[in-house]
């Protein structure tokens, strides 16, 4: 059956009573996505920044892989110890490689620059379609725009993002100085020791740059009002964060200052001679009395050789013992006391880098400390003025 003229007439007359039907559906539809985009981003960050401070709390176990031996007078490297750790880093700079990954993404050139990289054989369409992908777990990102690379604009979007930082977090800093130099060096007046240290210990830097600046972009929502409770069990988390790398760090420089002292032995014993003290190199003509005797521990000789805040642990025999619970557990709580006591029961030899380590951890105590002082204070002050 046709329909009336006049069906006809108010149908068309109902469409132009609401014009703007089609384009709320539209707005609606695309906040939808927005929303959906700020979701996955809120969800990303979270995961990036447990596997951030993931990375943090496990590094310390590379310091831990020195392990000396104390009947044969030599070092060698826990093979338990170095899968551990090598797994665990792996594991956790995979999330370091997804973020460089989809930051590079959003770079407005990506797709052009990569075009021009791989071959005419790839597709294009799917090198777009794969950074379409990769955008859509992210809010806030330009389209793909099919213009001409230019480096100055690359060069600026890299520089404006925290890309930087991702790349130098993942550099094998502590692979390379612990298990290829550490064992090959001479330990004592040695500038390589220096340097393996300064890599060792700056690796860090990035690291917690990241956890920082990840921390600044997903406190956003909170508008500045976070929960006392959470302010509190982060203060305490950044304490015991603090106490396990310091406490490694006592470790890992005690088995330093172990062979320094086996070093100045053999500078004035007879019969010693060794070039270094790995344990693949050991040598049956070595004089274990004289190391024994220059170097004892217990009861220590000052006069002899000072071993200053590293006594404890090589009289606890930590430094050649294998159970590792006992281990990380004397090292944390060695680095617990001396942060919280801002190091004021340490006391130091007259050697310049352990000097600085006991600077260090005092200045890393007082940060906390003001730091929680500061939660405290802001969080009185929302108590006050909230209704």
């Amino acid at each position: 059956m046709a329909s009336a003229p006049g069906d006809l007439e108010k149908a068309e007359a109902s469409r132009t009573d609401y014009p703007n039907s089609n384009q709320t559906t539209e707005n609606s539809a695309t906040i939808d996505v927005d929303v959906k985009k700020s979701e996955n981003a809120a969800r990303l960050t979270k995961i990036f920044i447990t596997s951030c401070v993931l990375g943090v709390f496990l590094d310390p176990l590379f310091l831990y892989i020195p392990l000396l031996n104390h009947d044969l007078k030599c070092l060698r490297l826990d093979n338990t110890i170095k899968i551990i750790a090598l797994v665990s880093r792996l594991f956790t700079d995979l999330f370091y490689v997804g973020r460089i990954i989809l930051q590079v993404c959003r770079f407005e050139n990506c797709s052009p620059f990569i075009n021009r990289i791989l071959p005419e054989s790839c597709s294009s369409k799917l090198i777009t379609s794969l950074i379409k992908c990769f955008r859509e777990l992210l809010p806030e990102v330009t389209e793909v725009h099919e213009k001409e690379y230019l480096i100055p604009s690359i060069t600026k979007e890299i520089r404006e993002s925290s890309i930087i930082v991702d790349i130098l977090a993942i550099l094998p800093l502590p692979q390379v100085a612990i298990l290829i130099f550490f064992p090959k060096m001479r330990v004592s007046g040695s500038f390589g020791k220096r340097i393996m240290n300064f890599l060792v210990m700056v690796q860090y830097v990035p690291r917690v740059l990241r956890i920082y600046l990840s921390c600044k972009k997903a406190r956003k929502p909170f508008k500045g009002h976070i929960p006392l409770w959470l302010k509190g069990l982060l203060n305490l988390f950044l304490y015991i964060l603090a106490s396990n790398v310091l406490g490694a760090f006592w470790y890992f420089f005690a088995a330093q200052q172990m062979i320094s002292c086996w070093e100045h032995a053999c500078r004035y014993g007879n019969g010693c001679g060794a070039t270094t003290f790995n344990c693949h190199d050991h040598q049956t003509s070595r004089n274990i009395t004289v190391l024994n005797n220059l170097c004892p521990i217990s009861p220590p000789n000052a006069t002899l050789f000072d071993f200053g805040i590293y006594l404890n642990v090589l009289q606890s025999g930590a430094l050649w013992s294998t159970d590792y619970p006992l281990k990380f557990l004397n090292s944390f709580c060695w680095g617990l006391r001396n942060l919280s006591s801002l190091a004021s029961n340490l006391q130091p030899s007259f050697y310049t880098w352990e000097i600085a380590f006991v600077a260090f951890i005092s200045i890393i105590g007082l940060i906390l400390f003001v730091y929680l002082i500061g939660n405290l204070q802001v969080g009185a002050v929302y108590i006050k003025s909230s209704p």
